[in-house]
């Protein structure tokens, strides 16, 4: 009797899969430390105007997380240098939009009034459709920085929050705090140069090839798809916003672009419904924090916990580590709303949370699939996913037809295999692009020992495929 295992018949696999650890928990520790510290530094001096800035600010951290400091540094300087704009951008935004000159044109057309600084129609389709312009802009950045994590999920977050925000700081002060942010930021990112002598001999600075861009329709359809992804779901949410007693549109849209974020339609699936369950586990640990803790330094601390814990779970189980990005969202509102003197009631922000949160995860699971419905039922082309070539001419005769598709391989896969100890590695590919299939190329024959054959090499840290050619394999 063949036995079956659950992982294969699970259509979740990775739900309760946590993968191995890879420095994981210094990543964790570094982004926790840089989250906490400028909130509590703007608390003590009794500007919590600016914690969205050092908030937002302090996500640099993520980038580059397990790449050497030669990377690293460099990567989280420039996703430094575009998350700067993107906030100084949002403040221009807020200034202009909630002007009274415009205040006046927006009675003349419909009602404005907010809850919370976020406006109800027609304004709040202002707010949503610049928020979707900037997560393509954003996104089309990161793609030609080459930044890693990719995608507009940060930005987006950061845009509509400090358009929301109902006390808008001076610029200077925000744009100070945010700059003073960044680099303490860019030091914890260094920080494992002190500790560790190998770290020490590597360079901080040093030259970096870079690896061969995708092409530039790859990098628009993709933006395009965050911008798509992120608009419905704003707009949804702005409708059913009176009904429901919405507040904030843009949770629905940042958890629209987190399907996007992946490599293969599996892994993206995955991913949004990884985000619902995350989120509505949080919960829980919400309701349990609400009623303990009430001290703001101790919910400064929970802050910077729990940010710690949930990066360190993030990329091993994405379930896992979206559990504990609730409390955080939740104590930085009480701390918020605290400050501003706003009355937040508890059990209509969990219930917000996780109406936008399925919404939008929704959403980008709908965006995901939708190329894949239309390339296999409508234009009946066939899945590239079976096709495995065995030469670079016959990979190169692919490509072509990649290109007459509109189909693209430039992120590479999910795993190495390794089947038999004289079979070379089997490389797991992603075709992305509209970022839908995966398959098996450049597969192993047993027990050739000593034959070449052609490989594709790929870098694991990002993921992606620096060059394809010929490689012997030992004796």
């Amino acid at each position: 009797m063949t036995k079956v295992k659950v992982s294969e018949i699970n259509p979740f696999p990775s739900l309760f899969t946590i993968k191995p650890n890879d420095h994981d928990h210094e990543v964790g520790l570094r982004f926790g430390i840089c989250m906490m510290v400028p909130i509590a530094v703007v608390w003590a001096m009794g500007r919590m105007d600016l914690a969205l800035f050092t908030t937002y600010s302090a996500f640099i951290a993520v980038y580059g997380k397990n790449m050497a400091h030669k990377v690293r540094f460099p990567m989280q300087a420039l996703a430094g240098v575009l998350m700067f704009a993107v906030m100084m951008a949002a403040m221009w935004f807020a200034t202009w939009v909630y002007d009274p000159a415009v205040e006046e044109k927006m009675h003349e057309i419909g009602s404005h009034e907010g809850v919370l600084g976020v406006p109800s129609l027609p304004l709040s389709v202002m707010v949503v459709l610049a928020t979707a312009v900037v997560a393509f802009f954003s996104s089309l950045a990161a793609g030609y920085m080459q930044l890693r994590p990719t995608g507009c999920m940060f930005h987006i977050f950061a845009f509509a929050s400090i358009v929301a925000t109902p006390k808008m700081p001076p610029v200077e002060d925000a744009a100070l705090a945010s700059i003073y942010t960044m680099l303490f930021a860019l030091v914890i990112g260094v920080s494992s140069r002190f500790f560790s002598r190998k770290a020490r001999r590597s360079p901080l600075i040093a030259r970096v090839e870079r690896k061969p861009l995708p092409p530039h329709r790859v990098l628009f359809y993709e933006s395009l798809w965050f911008f798509i992804a992120a608009a419905i779901a704003g707009l949804i949410a702005t409708q059913i916003a009176q009904p429901l007693g919405l507040q904030r549109p843009h949770w629905a849209m940042v958890s629209a672009v987190v399907p996007l974020m992946g490599h293969s339609t599996r892994f993206r699936i995955n991913r949004g419904f990884q985000r619902i369950i995350g989120t509505f586990a949080g919960t829980f640990l919400i309701a349990a924090l609400v009623y303990f803790v009430h001290d703001h330094w101790a919910m400064i601390f929970i802050i910077g916990l729990s940010q710690m814990v949930a990066e360190s779970f993030m990329a091993r189980n994405y379930a896992l580590g979206q559990m504990f990005v609730a409390p955080v969202a939740m104590m930085s509102f009480i701390l918020a709303s605290d400050a501003f003197g706003v009355e937040l009631h508890e059990g209509a922000f969990i219930f917000e949370r996780i109406v936008e949160t399925i919404l939008g995860s929704l959403v980008g699971c709908i965006c995901v699939v939708w190329p894949y419905a239309w390339r296999k039922w409508v234009r009946k082309l066939p899945d590239p996913a079976v096709y495995t070539p065995r030469s670079v001419k016959q990979y190169q005769h692919w490509r072509s037809l990649q290109t007459q598709h509109r189909i693209e391989v430039f992120n590479a896969g999910e795993s190495f295999l390794e089947e038999d100890s004289h079979i070379a590695r089997t490389t797991r590919f992603a075709i992305d692009g509209f970022g839908l299939e995966h398959a098996y190329m450049w597969g192993g024959t047993k027990n050739a020992k000593n034959s070449s054959e052609n490989i594709s090499w790929l870098d694991k840290k990002d993921d992606s495929i620096t060059w394809i050619g010929k490689k012997r394999r030992r004796k």
